[in-house]
């Protein structure tokens, strides 16, 4: 049985600043990671929306910008 592969894409900063927390992360086999089925139907739904709508969506800082903003962090 063969998989699909979804990909993320993240900025350079944000893949180092994840190597510094996790030491070991480009050490870990894709499948060491045992992600629900219920979280990957939720990431599934949420990549079909972006497809679909791709406007709809805002990235990372634009997004936690407003949070800060909305709710004075």
């Amino acid at each position: 049985m063969q998989k699909e592969t979804q990909l993320a894409f993240i900025s350079i900063e944000e893949w180092q600043l994840l190597k510094e927390k996790y030491n070991d992360l480009e050490q870990l086999e894709p499948d060491a990671i045992d992600i629900p089925d219920w979280h990957k139907k939720i990431l599934d739904e949420r990549l079909e929306d972006y497809k679909k709508n791709p406007a709809s969506n805002a990235d990372f800082d634009t997004m936690l910008n407003e949070i800060r903003s909305k709710y004075g962090f």
